[in-house]
């Protein structure tokens, strides 16, 4: 299933996508945080991780350019 950001009728400049399936962001890679699949593992921390590295990125122009610095040890 692939989530197309031009649909949501918003500033594509400002919307993030964060998947566990590369093919679900295949309309805006530069607009994606890819992670993990979540199966109930209560030691699972790696939202907590992209929600740290996204903080920084709130008031940025364009998160496009950002993206690309996501690492998962982040």
């Amino acid at each position: 299933y692939v989530k197309d950001l031009s649909l949501l009728d918003r500033d594509i400049s400002q919307t993030i996508i964060v998947d566990n399936s590369p093919m679900a962001y295949a309309f805006h890679p530069r607009n994606a945080i890819g992670c993990s699949s979540f199966i109930d593992d209560p030691s699972d921390r790696e939202l907590e991780s992209i929600s740290r590295f996204l903080t920084k990125f709130q008031n940025v122009e364009d998160v496009c350019n950002h993206m690309q610095l996501w690492d998962a040890n982040y």
